[in-house]
This record gives C-alpha cells, sequence and structure tokens, in this order.
C-alpha cells in the first residue's frame, strides 16, 4: 500500500498500491467492497473530491484516473 484517502463522509477508505489497484473499503468494518483496475504500474496517491462522489488515483504509468464512487456506501 503506497497512499491511502477518507471519504468526505468517513465511510470509505481508498488505498492504492504496488499491485496497480485501487481499493475502497468500509471504513467501519474493514471489509473490502470494490476494487479498481487501470493503471499499469505503481499507485502513489488517492484523493476523493469534495463531494465524495469521485476519486482520483494517479501513479507510475503517468495516468491520472478518475473514479465514480456512486457505488460506496454513504452516511
Amino acid at each position: 500500500m503506497t497512499s491511502v484517502a477518507l471519504s468526505p463522509s468517513g465511510a470509505t477508505l481508498a488505498s492504492g498500491s504496488h499491485d496497480t489497484t485501487v481499493k475502497l473499503w468500509t471504513a467501519d468494518t474493514g471489509t473490502e467492497p470494490r476494487t479498481r483496475r487501470g493503471h499499469t504500474d505503481w499507485i502513489t496517491a488517492v484523493v476523493f473530491s469534495p463531494s465524495g462522489r469521485a476519486l482520483a488515483s494517479g501513479g507510475y504509468d503517468t495516468m491520472v484516473r478518475v473514479w465514480d464512487t456512486s457505488d460506496l456506501p454513504r452516511r
């Protein structure tokens, strides 16, 4: 794991890692509800939008990806 971010609502924790995946965890239980794939190299940064409706990730593949988070739990 190389980076983490907590959603504005506090319901979801995002992590980026060396395995090129973004994982979205339910913060209060630690369960992993969703995995996002699309990067081809290590992910070095993840950040939620202020509304929590999007998550951006970036890494050594020189790409920034924006992910829809509408399927995640909300508080």
